[in-house]
């Protein structure tokens, strides 16, 4: 009301809204918690929306203090009377012929549109193990050893090159004071 008074208006904001089975998503602009409510059930076509939660971690969204708080295109969904919130899950199975898996079973656990976190369960075969902790172990050695390396041919440089101008500076002083070409020998 007194937003209105002042001919101040909200500032509309962007969210990503889906349904529980996540099979519909839609973007919609709104300014406060109940705009966003009434735009969700006319776009969704949910008739009576029994709450509203973050995909990320099942988060009701139920005042409007909290609602102000999101960030823009944050993720929601809309729950309908008896439905509950469940984290998405991908998995990779054996291949359907009944042919076992050549490094084994890939679990993963994630969110949509790639913004969170990802979680894994990578259970290999132990022939195939092996050899991938090794790879990594050296892949991470090298890198580190290269940012090692990079770090002191950084200092080292920079020191040299600090060192050079202080050179320059000594000899541009004795220079000045006009002391006899010997002197610069010790340069």
């Amino acid at each position: 009301m007194t937003q209105q008074l002042l001919g101040v208006t909200p500032r509309m904001r962007p969210f990503r809204v889906g349904n529980a089975d996540r099979t519909i998503k839609k973007g919609i602009m709104a300014d406060s918690l109940r705009d966003l409510l009434n735009k969700v059930m006319d776009g969704l076509h949910v008739s009576c929306v029994s709450a509203l939660v973050l995909d990320e971690d099942g988060t009701g969204v139920d005042t409007e203090e909290f609602f102000q708080t999101l960030k823009d295109n944050t993720i929601l969904i809309v729950l309908e009377k008896g439905q509950k919130w469940t984290p998405l899950e991908v998995s990779c199975r054996s291949a359907p012929t009944g042919k076992p898996a050549l490094i084994g079973c890939l679990n993963v656990k994630a969110t949509l549109y790639g913004i969170y976190s990802v979680s894994y369960d990578l259970r290999c075969y132990e022939s195939v193990k092996t050899p991938l902790r090794e790879a990594l172990r050296w892949t991470l050695f090298t890198m580190q050893t290269t940012g090692h390396v990079l770090v002191g041919t950084s200092v080292t440089s920079s020191v040299l090159f600090y060192f050079r101008i202080l050179c320059w500076a000594i000899k541009d002083s004795l220079w000045n004071l006009h002391l006899p070409a010997a002197a610069f020998l010790l340069l």
